[in-house]
């Protein structure tokens, strides 16, 4: 089984204040961010859907969140926390692999600053991949050990917590009167902004499905074809021959060029194309097709 691995991304998304109007109230939920996390997937995906998180990480997250809102000095701020996980399959090859794609989500938004208002959003993606059929054994794994959480560094969270509180105060420092607009105008220049990423992420979802489509498609004609080749061969090693009629799919002798049976597990071989059993032998017979040794037609 392949290992599992974890990394911060933190996407260009952020919430403020346009021409002086009224703030833009949006946060990302973690189902949404996996929903175009997907996008950066070569070679075609096929999304299955969605996944338990599991409990030890859930509970981690609401600790994150707790802890983060207690230690918040900024009057007005709100700091949110969702997770989500989702189940995709890609190909490798002629490889079938499934992957668990999980994320947490954390937004801080203020809406009391006036035109300082605003706020944004960062995302933490571990991703667990395994053959196809393997995967839910190792999220168990995984999830049992919380094998995904990050080891405390007090430094690096210092650290981390410094640059994020001199950020804010260069942003709240340096921030501007913009020049008003109607709001209407926003809202509508906004909603043009979605149906365009929306309807650009369906196509590039569309794609990405009908790649994972061709690869599955392709595999499954490659492995048909080396199957019916390998089944002919056998056939023609042991001196027999696989025909399909009323006795069933049956392997038989191959020196002969017609078979009959009568569907009471009997059969007639003959080289005479004219000879019918009929009449001849009890029963009512009919001439079996010979098809490749795997079953399949010709």
């Amino acid at each position: 089984m392949l290992p599992a691995f974890s990394w911060s991304f933190h996407p260009a998304i952020k919430m403020g204040t346009v021409a002086g109007c009224l703030p833009i109230q949006r946060t990302l939920t973690a189902a949404e961010f996996l929903d175009h996390f997907v996008e950066l997937i070569p070679g075609g995906v096929h999304v299955v859907g969605a996944m338990a998180t599991g409990a030890s990480y859930d509970e981690r997250v609401k600790r994150m969140a707790a802890n983060q809102n207690a230690s918040n000095r900024i009057p007005g701020t709100k700091i949110t926390f969702d997770a989500a996980a989702m189940r995709v399959e890609t190909m490798n090859g002629t490889f079938l692999v499934e992957q668990r794609l999980r994320a947490w989500v954390d937004c801080r938004t203020n809406q009391n600053l006036g035109r300082m208002s605003g706020g944004g959003c960062s995302a933490h993606v571990d991703v667990v991949r395994a053959p196809k059929g393997k995967l839910d054994q190792l999220v168990g794994l995984v999830d049992e050990h919380d094998l995904t959480k990050t080891v405390h560094d007090p430094q690096w969270l210092q650290t981390y917590m410094t640059r994020q509180n001199r950020e804010g105060a260069d942003r709240l420092a340096n921030l501007t009167a913009i020049e008003k607009q109607q709001q209407g105008m926003l809202r509508k220049q906004y909603e043009q902004v979605q149906e365009t990423m929306n309807r650009n992420h369906a196509a590039f979802m569309a794609q990405q499905e009908s790649s994972f489509r061709s690869s599955m498609n392709n595999a499954n004609r490659a492995m048909n074809a080396r199957t019916t080749a390998a089944s002919d061969w056998v056939d023609y090693a042991l001196d027999q021959q696989t025909v399909t009629g009323a006795g069933g799919t049956v392997k038989i002798s191959n020196a002969y060029g017609h078979t009959w049976s009568n569907g009471q597990n009997e059969w007639f071989q003959t080289n005479d194309p004219n000879a019918n059993p009929n009449g001849v032998l009890k029963g009512n017979w009919s001439e079996d097709t010979k098809v490749h040794g795997n079953g399949q037609s010709y």
